[in-house]
């Protein structure tokens, strides 16, 4: 293997033979100390077989990868937007969580990047840190707020993925950019369409439609947690459901902690969907005690 050679040629010749390695299926981790010294190399095709490397093996060798963050921190000011797109792929991918606050940092630097492909890059780095240290959640969901104001169909559906990821249940963040996203959904890729529809999709069922109908909604998404009981269960249910969402004493972890004792556990949409159906039912609830009374 020729990855310690002073020459780019053979460093390359020698990443080309990890590469297939990798693309065969065969694990090629044990390379990762040799592979690391590379990212500092003036070739940029050393540079770019360097981090695709690192990308895939960084999340199992964090203690080498840690090593070299200064090196990535680096990369993050390269001329090329590949090099700093791909230096972000490798520390958001590094899984310690005492390097979190440098790689949020640097999040927020690409976020406000010139180059689409590195916005993009940190749109996709921001569920990977959500996921790594949940406590980061305010700090990541300013970043996903700030991008949201982007006008690249490129990044906007990976930014939307990120939304949904972190933070769901702040529909509100979409008030401004509703219908820019509206308007540049056709220049999104597949899987961007895919993830924005989705997310609209619940906008508009909160935003849009009859307050009204939002118990109805409840009792929906009620019966799919506990299935097909009797109304009378599925309504008492909905009160508890209700009293819990209306406590305003309760944190919003409070909160899905006691839902989740009557409802069983629940994805972080699914309880965004009952959070709003509770903000539509106060209302309903409201016009409903006027109508008795």
């Amino acid at each position: 293997m020729k990855l310690n050679s002073r020459f780019a040629k053979e460093q390359m010749e020698g990443l080309h033979h990890i590469i297939a390695r990798m693309t065969a299926g065969q694990d090629a981790s044990g390379y990762f100390p040799q592979v690391v010294k590379l990212v500092v190399s003036k070739s940029f095709e050393v540079k770019k077989l360097a981090y695709s490397y690192l990308v895939k093996y960084s999340e199992g060798r964090p203690d080498d990868a840690i090593m070299c963050v200064n090196e990535f921190q680096k990369a993050l000011g390269d001329s090329n937007p590949l090099v700093r797109a791909m230096a972000l792929r490798v520390m958001s991918s590094i899984r310690v969580r005492m390097i979190v606050q440098i790689v949020i940092m640097a999040l927020q630097k690409c976020a406000m990047d010139p180059s689409p492909y590195v916005r993009k890059a940190a749109a996709h780095a921001v569920p990977k840190v959500f996921s790594l240290d949940r406590e980061q959640k305010e700090a990541l969901e300013e970043v996903v707020e700030r991008m949201l104001r982007d006008r690249s169909p490129m990044v906007l559906g990976s930014v939307m993925f990120a939304f949904a990821s972190v933070c769901p249940e702040r529909l509100d963040l979409l008030h401004q950019p509703y219908r820019k996203l509206c308007g540049l959904l056709p220049q999104m890729d597949e899987w961007g369409q895919l993830r924005t529809l989705e997310v609209l999709q619940r906008y508009c069922r909160v935003n849009f439609a009859d307050p009204k109908a939002a118990y109805e909604q409840l009792l929906v998404r009620i019966r799919s947690a506990l299935g097909d009981l009797p109304g009378d269960i599925l309504r008492g249910a909905a009160d508890e459901v209700i009293a819990v969402l209306k406590n305003d004493r309760m944190k919003d972890s409070e909160r899905k902690v006691e839902i989740e004792k009557l409802l069983n556990k629940q994805r972080d949409e699914a309880f965004a969907e009952i959070v709003q159906c509770g903000m539509r039912i106060t209302d309903y609830s409201a016009a409903e005690e006027e109508a008795g009374a």
